[in-house]
C-alpha cells in the first residue's frame, strides 16, 4: 500500500480475449447476457482464530465490497448422470 505500483495497461492477450469474444458473438449472433445473483452466506468452519493473512484478506474484500457491491460467484450446476456400462452386444 506505502509502494507505487506501475501501471503498463492492459495486457495484449486481454485485448485479444476481448476481441475474440466480440468476433465470437458476432459469429453465433448470440451476445452474453450476465445474470447477478443473491450473496450468500459464507459459511465459517475453522473454529480457531483466523491467521493475520486471512484477517487482511476478509477486511480488503469488505472494503472493496463497499466500493463495487457484494462479490459473489455465480452458481455453477451440473448436472451428471451414470455412464453404462454395455456389453459388446450393446447397451440393452
Amino acid at each position: 500500500m506505502d509502494y507505487p505500483v506501475p501501471d503498463f495497461g492492459q495486457d495484449h492477450l486481454i485485448k485479444e480475449t476481448i476481441n475474440s469474444e466480440k468476433d465470437a458473438q458476432k459469429i453465433v449472433g448470440h451476445k452474453w447476457d450476465w445474470k447477478e445473483t443473491k450473496p450468500r452466506d459464507i459459511v465459517q468452519y475453522i473454529e480457531h482464530p483466523l491467521d493475520v493473512d486471512m484477517q487482511t484478506s476478509l477486511s480488503n474484500l469488505k472494503a472493496q465490497e463497499g466500493v463495487h457491491g457484494n462479490w459473489d460467484l455465480a452458481d455453477v450446476q451440473l448436472e451428471t448422470e451414470s455412464d453404462p456400462i454395455c456389453s459388446s452386444a450393446g447397451c440393452t
